[in-house]
């Protein structure tokens, strides 16, 4: 699920993530970074998630939804 997102002034963005693995739930920062071909898009490093399927697929759907 994606939550609050917030825009630095330089235009770097945080997009707060909630992800759930069974019982298993954490919460996690996307960073979007704008560049000349578009956007990129990097798990942040600050709260060092556990690279689960349900992190993945949100990393991806962030992905998909970016290059739309």
């Amino acid at each position: 699920m994606f939550r609050d997102a917030f825009l630095s002034d330089g235009g770097v963005g945080l997009m707060l993530v909630i992800t759930a693995d069974e019982e298993f739930e954490q919460h996690f920062y996307l960073k979007v970074i704008p560049n000349p071909r578009g956007v990129t898009i990097k798990v942040d490093s600050v709260g060092h998630p556990y690279r689960t399927p349900a992190m993945r697929a949100a990393l991806l759907k962030a992905l998909a939804a970016a290059e739309n």
